[in-house]
Formats: C-alpha cells, structure tokens, sequence
C-alpha cells in the first residue's frame, strides 16, 4: 500500500517487515517526477536521430490554443 504525505524527513519511510506500507513525501515526488522529465529530455535531444522523432511526436501531444479559438 503506497501513502502520500505533505512533507517529510526521511521523504520515503517504509518497514518491510512490518507491512507493505510505503508513505512518500508528495512534494519529494513531484520534484523527482520533474528532474527525471528534465533529464529524459537532455538525453533525448542529445541525439540528433532520436530528437527529429521526438520533435514531430511532440507537435501531436502539445497543442496550444488561444482563447479565440473557443
């Protein structure tokens, strides 16, 4: 079972074996969720092959509208 918490020291704590109970830190998790993007992108963009397929995916997945549009 996975528990949210706001804030906490350590960010994760978990006993084994105890239970099957692991709380995260909210905040700790979007800061990871976050630098992993961060780093998936330099990496991706690092190699000219992979960042032309990455580009023309990127133009179906983000769209931007403005609010004339609607």
């Amino acid at each position: 079972m996975v528990c949210y918490m706001d804030k906490g020291v350590p960010e994760v704590r978990s006993k084994p074996d105890v239970d099957d109970l692991v709380i995260v830190s909210v905040s700790a998790l979007a800061d990871a969720f976050f630098e992993g993007i961060d780093a998936f992108l330099v990496d991706l963009f690092s190699n000219k092959e992979k960042a032309a397929i990455a580009e023309e995916r990127l133009k179906e997945l983000m769209q931007e509208h403005s609010r004339e549009d609607k």
